[in-house]
């Protein structure tokens, strides 16, 4: 399947939108799966970097 299909694409710009969703949702949730205090730390809100898959 090459990487700009309609399926890709469509996945690839539903993700940041359902990102924020979650956030929104979870933000004003009773008990959210995620504490708030979570997201807002930098550290703890960003994945750690992983190694690429080129080697060279």
């Amino acid at each position: 399947m090459p990487w700009l299909s309609w399926p890709v694409v469509g996945a690839a710009g539903a993700v940041p939108v359902l990102a924020v969703l979650f956030v929104r949702r979870q933000s004003r949730a009773a008990d959210p799966l995620l504490p708030p205090r979570l997201l807002r730390d930098r550290t703890a809100a960003l994945p750690p970097p992983r190694p690429t898959l080129d080697e060279h």
